[in-house]
């Protein structure tokens, strides 16, 4: 059930509304936090155009600065507007800023948890085959990692690629109109190229972060399962079996983070190649400019420092790339692994029903595995309301599953159960569950 004061993430019946990682997060930004996710938008683009108007600011107090010869109380009257607008963007940076990291510290949390508590009660109503045919370590690693994925795909968007996207825009704009238009082409062309290319390595470099995940979200499966079933590792003396195992595990996950942190560190040095260009480019066309009395020594700062601003905040993009693809895989395998069709769902129709008296009948029921094995051809038992009645049969003979569909874990190919004349497939599972005793054999 879900609590109400910690209500989680409605999953729609129709899974193509949410099939694949970036519908799953849009719409998890759809949710609970959506206005708080709207807020931080706008929060985060205050941030960066206080930020970008920051060399702007300058650029205009040098100007008026330089122009005179010596200090007038006419040329200090004039400094105030340009100094009040520095002010105002440094103050506008630092409350956009603090609220923004207050915000978000408080919220990213709660929004992983809103996630990973829709994700485990989805996976708590697969078919017992699913769970059973699936590492259950491996299946909770995939819930952390989804929410977690969600999260940082959220946040990357708002907090790094948006004031990003910002900062180079309103540069670009600023060098063209408030310097010279060679340098706005010179800057924004460096841009689009810086980033085309960074999403081209980023593209070619996920699918071996993607399996670098792949890779540890195994070994963690192999591990937990392992303690899990620790009981009979000991009594079957397995334990140097089980660590020859997981040394091939860790030894396999290696080779895969090697080949993904070597395809990383391709991509940084292009990064770093890059910004070597546009700092020499735009430093060399500013002095050519300034040189030939294109532009003033203020424009001159103002161009420069722009340039070292664009670089500040784009020498990480291609890092911020390739989390963001990495998280985006997280959230596919996530998705794929867990957001699958139920196996035994609900019918529409099913309902509570009372079980009083505990009648059980399996009229003509066939029943067999996926992997072909015949267990039951026709049963028909009848077990009278109070009866105890004891299943003796050699292993394998079909005793643990006839259990088994009683509680519908599984359900039989051909044929009924019903308890008290009730068909089992018209009830609601957690209604028929919350009515039947079990005490496993374990």
């Amino acid at each position: 059930m879900t609590d109400p004061a910690n209500p989680a993430l409605p999953i729609p019946a129709d899974l193509n509304a949410v099939a694949t990682p970036l519908r799953f997060i849009l719409h998890a930004a759809r949710g609970k936090f959506r206005w708080v996710i709207l807020a931080l938008v706008i929060g985060e683009g205050g941030n960066a155009a206080c930020g970008i108007l920051l060399p702007y600011a300058l650029g205009r107090i040098i100007s008026k600065v330089t122009t005179s010869h010596e200090a007038s109380a006419e040329i200090v009257g004039t400094l105030w507007r340009p100094v009040l607008l520095f002010g105002s963007l440094c103050a506008g940076e630092l409350f956009f800023g603090r609220i923004n990291s207050a915000v978000q510290l408080r919220v990213a949390p709660k929004q992983r948890q809103y996630v990973a508590r829709a994700l485990f009660q989805y996976l708590h109503r697969h078919s017992h085959r699913f769970l059973t045919e699936n590492f259950a370590g491996s299946l909770a690693h995939r819930i952390s990692e989804t929410s977690h994925g969600v999260n940082q795909v959220l946040w990357a968007l708002v907090q790094e690629f948006w004031p990003i996207a910002i900062v180079i825009g309103v540069a670009n704009v600023l060098l063209a109109t408030g310097a010279s238009p060679w340098l706005g082409l010179f800057t924004g062309a460096w841009s689009v190229g810086f980033i085309a290319m960074s999403i081209v390595l980023a593209r070619r470099t996920q699918p071996l972060a993607h399996a670098a995940s792949n890779a540890r979200s195994h070994t963690v499966g192999t591990v937990v399962d392992s303690v899990a079933n620790h009981a009979t590792v000991r009594l079957f003396a397995g334990l140097a079996h089980e660590r020859e195992r997981l040394d091939r595990e860790y030894a396999s996950e290696l080779k895969t983070v090697l080949r993904a942190n070597l395809a990383m560190e391709h991509v940084r040095v292009f990064q770093f190649a890059a910004s070597a260009v546009l700092k020499a480019g735009t430093v060399v066309m500013a002095v050519v400019l300034w040189s030939r009395g294109s532009i003033g020594v203020g424009q001159f700062v103002m161009a420069v420092s722009l340039s070292l601003l664009i670089i500040a905040e784009v020498r990480n993009l291609s890092r911020r790339f390739l989390d963001l693809f990495e998280a985006l895989g997280n959230v596919d395998s996530g998705v794929r692994a867990i957001l699958s069709p139920h196996g035994l769902p609900d019918r529409p129709d099913a309902a509570e029903q009372a079980i009083r008296a505990g009648a059980i009948e399996f009229d003509g029921v066939h029943f067999h595995y996926d992997d072909g094995a015949q267990v039951f051809r026709g049963l028909s038992v009848t077990i009278p309301a109070g009866q105890r009645v004891g299943l003796v049969g050699l292993s394998g003979s079909g005793k643990s599953t006839f259990v088994s569909l009683l509680l519908r874990l599984y359900e039989p190919q051909r044929g009924s159960i019903r308890v008290d004349g009730h068909d089992l497939r018209g009830l609601l599972q957690d209604s028929l569950h919350r009515q039947i005793g079990l005490i496993p054999q374990d």
